[in-house]
């Protein structure tokens, strides 16, 4: 099993993207539900994209 050697206080990549989307999405108004479907992908894959690091 790899270590993982990122500092603890950096957020991981995952995070920060999951983050950025989050913020973008909701300025422009969308649902989880709309995003998903210009996508093609499932609202539960979206929503897990929220959730992520927490």
């Amino acid at each position: 099993m790899k270590a993982d050697t990122r500092n603890d206080r950096t957020p991981s990549i995952a995070c920060e993207l999951a983050e950025r989307l989050g913020a973008r999405r909701r300025e422009r108004g969308l649902t989880q539900g709309q995003v998903a479907v210009r996508l093609g992908i499932s609202r539960q894959a979206v929503s897990k994209w929220g959730t992520e690091g927490e």
